[in-house]
């Protein structure tokens, strides 16, 4: 059902477990990521059972349970429950469990609030931090449940109206006795999540993968750092600036020269710093993976041997200074023409069509984006000569450099 992955995507990228359940409702112990089953020795699903099999049709119910976890759970086409797989990706059945998530990151004393009032021992505490830690936050609450409602509406055949109700309901037995302490515990299954998920992440990164590392984007949103802070943000931001530098020393063994690494790193962590709302962290996350990726796509010398990565870096941070084969040749004292071979096999073009296709690119950046004189971006990109420059660049762009200006300026019609 190409609706419902849609929706499967969508809610993927809050970082919202969504899943699909059908009789006889078999697989529903882990729907709430495991909680129940760790804090009760057993857990009886007698009760959310009973509660799926009353939904009704055109209906989308939206919960909340004893631990302030909210889920989403509605039918699919109205059909009975009966109904068999729908997507490899979610389930079988056509029951839909959307969650959990929190508005709310709840505190210390919010969870010792919790443990009083439900009686959970203490020792249990620290299952509860590791579980909310690791739970989606979703603080723009009409915003989402207008989100779940338009799409929950939409994978429906039926034009009725779909509607929203909202509950208490918590299908855990209130006399059910809770864990003992033990080694085993759900905080270390989470642990051990994120770092794999960190290592499939910084995997992407090093490979230059942007789309398999945005993937882990909705997987990190499920881990909220411990609350080292008084301000919730500044948590956040400590957490997205050990990724930019985790990021910053995987894409350095992708063989990029650090200059260009130093400067992203840099402006991200600027960024990061001055951001004011978790929404403006979510947003540089996905713009650093993206540049940290475009970085390794770019600038990995990786296929190159040791000589002509540094025959490339040293062109591309020179590019005002006198550049030639002979030259280089003599400064990293290489025979020129092995060092001619030897870069034309490994890039697959001469080296001085690799010193003009680097100066050009660098003027048209210079040309797009400052009011340089086409004289001074000829100095600028090593060309003496700026008739000769204005000659080249015409011939790779096809407009002269003042040309070119103008068209960009120019807005399309």
């Amino acid at each position: 059902m190409e609706k419902l992955k849609l929706m499967v995507n969508i809610v993927n990228n809050f970082g919202v477990q969504i899943r699909a359940y059908g009789e006889p409702f078999s697989c529903l112990k882990e729907y709430d990521n495991g909680l129940r089953v760790r804090l009760f020795q057993t857990f009886d699903t007698a009760r959310l059972i009973e509660f799926i099999r009353s939904i009704e049709p055109e209906t989308m119910y939206l919960t909340k349970d004893l631990y302030d976890c909210h889920y989403c759970f509605f039918a699919i086409n109205s059909r009975p429950v009966e109904t068999g797989r729908i997507d490899s990706n979610v389930g079988g059945g056509n029951i839909v469990i959307v969650g959990p998530w929190v508005d709310t990151l709840p505190g210390n004393a919010d969870i010792d609030n919790l443990l009083q009032k439900t009686g959970i021992p203490y020792h249990l505490k620290s299952e509860l931090a590791h579980y909310y830690n690791h739970l989606p936050l979703i603080s723009f609450r009409q915003c989402w449940e207008g989100l779940l409602l338009t799409l929950t509406g939409y994978l429906q055949t039926s034009e009725k109206k779909f509607n929203a109700v909202y509950l208490q309901f918590d299908p855990g037995d209130p006399s059910g006795e809770y864990s003992p302490k033990q080694d085993d515990s759900l905080s270390l299954r989470l642990i051990e999540k994120l770092y794999q998920d960190e290592d499939v992440f910084l995997e992407a990164i090093k490979a230059g993968d942007a789309g398999r590392a945005l993937q882990c984007l909705g997987r990190f949103n499920q881990y909220q750092p411990p609350q080292r802070a008084s301000q919730k943000i500044r948590n956040g931001k400590n957490y997205l600036l050990a990724l930019n530098t985790l990021a910053r020393k995987i894409v350095q063994n992708s063989s990029v020269h650090p200059m260009h690494i130093h400067t992203v790193s840099t402006d991200f962590s600027r960024r990061i710093e001055a951001a004011a709302q978790n929404g403006e962290l979510n947003i540089i996350f996905e713009t650093m993976i993206r540049r940290y990726c475009s970085l390794v796509q770019e600038y990995s010398l990786r296929k190159y041997s040791t000589v002509v990565r540094k025959i490339i870096n040293t062109v591309e941070f020179n590019l005002k200074e006198p550049l030639s084969l002979n030259l280089l040749a003599g400064q990293f004292n290489i025979d020129p023409s092995n060092l001619s071979h030897r870069f034309t096999n490994e890039t697959g073009m001469t080296l001085t069509d690799f010193i003009n296709q680097k100066r050009l690119e660098h003027a048209r950046r210079l040309i797009s984006g400052t009011a340089m004189y086409v004289n001074e971006i000829a100095e600028e990109c090593g060309y003496q000569d700026v008739n000769y420059f204005i000659r080249l660049f015409k011939r790779k762009y096809g407009k002269t450099p003042g040309k070119y200006r103008d068209a960009v300026k120019t807005p399309l019609a």
